[in-house]
């Protein structure tokens, strides 16, 4: 019963807003998103020992990135709707082997927004400018979720610029979201999907409720207390990420498939995922399988889709492994 009050009244809230917003313009928008503040905590380059934190203008951002050890580069690339830090647990054990950088995607976390409309391209457009600014002429990447979707696009249009690729299940196709029972109290967003203003809406709700995960209040048993402090430290950066970066990328991933854009990749692919992940074990079967021509397929036992965290060690060790 107190869920489907919560819901009627999240609903109601929703509708209300909308309403505002058609009244008075979209400026209501960001004055509510940028109301709802938690806990002003900052993070960079001393929450993570051996962590730089610096910034490098690219011709279509500024973007924020952290640094960390010497030899063969390794871009990292973050999940929706994280930020370079998502990877706390990553960089000490990467950084004994590798020269390691994890950029804030543009209009993510504390980089700049991106000129032009948000799309996955315009991300891989990035990723690629960002690489040539650094002066990297060939890199090692990994992607998680979304990033493993960029990291994947970055290998298959600029496959002079990309060795290896670990993606951690990669979204490839819409149908991850629509078929999975445990997006069933969201399908009511479907409709809205067809016009500008509906995906606008969608776009505010999927950014306010990212401040009501559990890890905001600490609450999640799978992480030590450290953890989620870190964890609420990352949602709170959320706070500068671009709505429109949030909104715009997550219609994107539950609306439009890339597996045409993909399947030219051809540098080694490992391609990573929880068996109790959100992304289906049928749809990486798939991608290794059909699409992908070079890419071998690895599940992790009590796994979820925050394995580079829960399975750290193991994780660290295999990417250790594969990038050699």
């Amino acid at each position: 019963m107190s869920d489907l009050l919560s819901n009627y009244l999240l609903f109601r809230v929703t509708i209300i807003t909308f309403q505002i917003c058609l009244k008075h313009g979209y400026f209501a928008l960001g004055f509510l998103i940028n109301s709802l503040n938690f806990n002003n905590v900052q993070i960079g380059d001393k929450t993570i020992m051996g962590v730089t934190e610096s910034s490098l203008a690219i011709p279509s951002s500024i973007i924020r990135y952290l640094e960390a050890g010497y030899g063969d580069p390794l871009i990292m690339l973050h999940s929706w709707p994280y930020c370079a830090d998502i990877f706390f647990k990553n960089f000490t054990d990467l950084a004994s082997r590798f020269h390691v950088i994890a950029p804030d995607l543009p209009g993510f976390g504390r980089s700049r927004n991106l000129l032009g409309h948000y799309s996955l391209r315009g991300l891989t457009a990035s990723v690629h400018e960002f690489i040539k600014e650094l002066g990297v002429e060939r890199t090692n990447i990994i992607g998680v979720s979304m990033g493993g979707t960029v990291a994947l696009m970055t290998a298959s249009k600029y496959p002079e610029v990309v060795k290896r690729v670990i993606v951690h299940a990669p979204i490839y196709n819409p149908d991850w979201f629509w078929k999975n029972p445990r997006f069933s109290r969201l399908r009511w967003i479907r409709p809205f999907l067809r016009f500008s203003k509906g995906r606008l809406l969608v776009s505010w709700y999927m950014k306010s409720k990212l401040h009501y995960r559990k890890r905001l209040g600490g609450l999640d048993d799978r992480f030590e207390e450290r953890d989620n402090a870190k964890f609420r430290e990352i949602y709170n950066t959320v706070r500068n990420s671009s709505s429109q970066a949030i909104g715009d990328i997550f219609l994107e991933l539950i609306s439009s498939s890339i597996e045409d854009e993909i399947r030219h990749v051809q540098a080694p692919v490992l391609v990573l995922m929880g068996d109790g992940d959100v992304v289906s074990e049928e749809s990486m079967i798939r991608l290794c399988n059909d699409i992908l021509q070079t890419a071998e397929l690895k599940i992790f036992n009590n796994a979820t889709h925050d394995l580079i965290v829960e399975r750290y060690h193991d994780f660290n060790k295999l990417a250790t492994s594969f990038f050699g």
